[in-house]
């Protein structure tokens, strides 16, 4: 066959296939196409992740205890109190002293609210008016003896200037005197 004839005879029988295909028979009609299988549903699981690994966590330097260092800081200054008060400074001493009860008293730690600022408080207090009554004992409490000279020690170093009338009688006095 000729080359244009097989086109034409091919051409043809397609158009016939498809004329045939889209042509609706009396059965083809009253048939319900068959419902197509659905697949199973699957019933998922809730997806658990595991365990995310537990961070390393960096050890934190322990916090440091705000009692222990106003504790600490009062115990310094009573310490340097009474060091001044055995040197015999007690003005020193009692500055000392009223600064260890103020450091515990104007903290932010209210002292009837833990057992140690309370003992510490205590113990500090009771140690002042001990060493305070010892000194109303000896004296004025907690205030210096300050000397003050006798008349008689500021009269021996109180000179006068000569009076030249007086000199010269005395030496007169004393060419006569035998």
């Amino acid at each position: 066959m000729k080359p244009s004839l097989k086109r034409v005879v091919l051409a043809g029988l397609g158009a016939g296939v498809l004329l045939v295909s889209s042509c609706e028979t009396k059965d083809s009609r009253k048939t319900v196409p068959a419902q197509q299988a659905l697949a199973p549903t699957i019933q998922q699981q809730p997806v658990v992740a595991p365990p995310a690994p537990a961070p390393q966590a960096t050890p934190e330097p322990p916090k440091a205890d705000p009692v222990a260092g106003l504790i600490s800081q009062a115990e310094q200054a009573y310490q340097s109190g009474e060091a001044n008060y055995k040197a015999g400074h007690l003005d020193a001493a009692k500055k000392d002293f009223n600064h260890a009860v103020d450091i515990l008293m104007q903290s932010s730690v209210e002292i009837k609210s833990d057992d140690r600022m309370q003992q510490e408080f205590d113990k500090i207090t009771e140690s002042i008016h001990t060493l305070e009554m010892g000194a109303f004992k000896e004296g004025d409490g907690f205030t210096e003896q300050r000397s003050e000279p006798a008349p008689i020690d500021e009269a021996n170093h109180v000179t006068f200037a000569p009076d030249p009338k007086v000199t010269a009688k005395a030496e007169a006095e004393l060419k006569t005197t035998q």
